[in-house]
């Protein structure tokens, strides 16, 4: 079963799908290589940087986003037969700062651009239970809620919405099991340590967490699919809320995902989350539109709603490991804004440029970005603006 972050081509047109990707259904091993660079150009220029992004914080400055490497197998098997498989995935760049887990690689580099361990886990398909069987896996997780994927050729955007900056997970060290009811019918469940977060000295709250969910997939001829996922758990750390253990953090995410035509492909997702330990709520929804004009260009529009009732989700992180660092509960750079709601809307396309497809894959994705307060509120540009204006690009190459 894919996750909605995971989907390829041609839920999401503007994805890159590498040949190693196209092998793996035969199950061998594969192997590839991607590198994404960004630049995003803000005309007001902020020292502090872009509020409201975690990955594309810097202003006017090009960026090494990551270096990715994927090794895989995957467990395909007969019906009725046992297989086994893996997925690693590491990745050194900018992106790093923000995909570590406490334990594992939160302090082997503090520089800015740093190493991450995005997966690390063994796969398995079970021939139990039903006619279709059970998968699972078990060791470093990605996140099993939201659309946009920290892959970045597996989302329509450079650029990440407010929900998959701060509304979803980014990874776990845990188990996921996905029992395959029927032919258009999953179920999961996952229990893992809590978010970006390990075991002993890694859990900062020593408790666990979990996920619940459904996917409704290959309906209406295979052009929708829908997506159920609830998660709960503490993820407050120990240190600054002694009672961290027992107040439950409540994820819910409901994305929608439809082709309309071969050329149409349609999102949306509504996303609510309460921490009670903060006593706070944040909720947005987030929809988009890709049309895919020949094989070498697709077009995308974004929009967003994003409500931070309190202002304590939604922030700039000034150092290198100040993300993680807040996630321990140690004193970390950081700028907050206040309680506001946000508007988005962003216009990308995708390019990949013909003359270049002989040497590696290639994508080329321009967008303009402009976000908003909608609120009485000036989080923007160092705390100045209600408003900010970015545009930029990246360059993908996947071998």
């Amino acid at each position: 079963m894919l996750m909605p972050r995971e989907i390829v081509e041609p839920m999401v047109p503007g994805g890159l799908q590498s040949e190693a990707e196209s092998r793996a259904a035969e199950g061998s091993i594969t192997v590839a290589i991607q590198a994404e660079a960004v630049i995003y150009l803000n005309p007001a220029n902020p020292r502090s940087g872009n509020f409201g992004q975690l990955f594309h914080d810097r202003a006017n400055a090009p960026q090494l986003n990551q270096v990715l490497l994927t090794v895989s197998r995957t467990p395909i098997a007969p019906e009725g037969v046992y297989g086994v498989g893996f997925n690693f995935q590491a990745m050194y760049g900018s992106d790093a700062r923000y995909d570590g887990i406490l334990g594992i690689n939160d302090d082997w580099i503090s520089a800015r651009n740093q190493i991450a361990i995005s997966q690390a886990n063994v796969a398995a398909h079970l021939p139990w239970l039903t006619n279709r069987g059970v998968d699972l896996k078990i060791g470093i997780l990605p996140g099993a809620m939201g659309i946009e994927t920290l892959d970045p050729h597996l989302r329509p955007f450079f650029s990440l919405s407010y929900t998959a900056n701060f509304l979803v997970p980014f990874q776990h060290v845990g188990a996921i099991a996905t029992v395959h009811v029927g032919p258009h019918l999953d179920v999961f469940s996952q229990l893992d340590s809590g978010n970006q977060v390990s075991f002993g000295g890694g859990d900062h709250n020593g408790a666990p967490a979990g996920y619940l969910g459904m996917v409704l997939h290959d309906l209406d001829d295979g052009r929708l699919s829908i997506f159920a996922t609830t998660r709960i758990g503490p993820e407050l750390p120990r240190r600054l809320f002694p009672h961290a253990d027992s107040q439950m953090r409540y994820w819910n995410d409901v994305s929608v995902l439809y082709n309309p035509t071969k050329t149409v492909s349609l999102g949306l997702e509504a996303n609510y989350l309460y921490d009670e330990g903060l006593r706070a709520a944040t909720y947005a929804l987030m929809g988009f539109a890709t049309y895919k004009a020949n094989p070498r260009l697709s077009l995308s529009v974004r929009a967003e709603i994003y409500r931070d009732e309190t202002g304590q989700f939604t922030a700039l992180f000034l150092g290198n490991q100040s993300f993680i660092k807040s996630v321990a509960g140690d004193p970390a750079q950081v700028v907050t804004g206040p309680g506001a709601t946000y508007g988005s809307w962003t216009a990308g396309a995708s390019i990949r440029p013909a003359v270049l497809q002989k040497l590696a894959q290639v994508i080329i994705r321009p967008e303009i970005r402009y976000d908003r307060s909608l609120s009485n509120t000036r989080p923007f540009n160092d705390l100045k603006d209600r408003g900010a204006f970015m545009a930029g690009a990246d360059l993908i190459i996947g071998f």
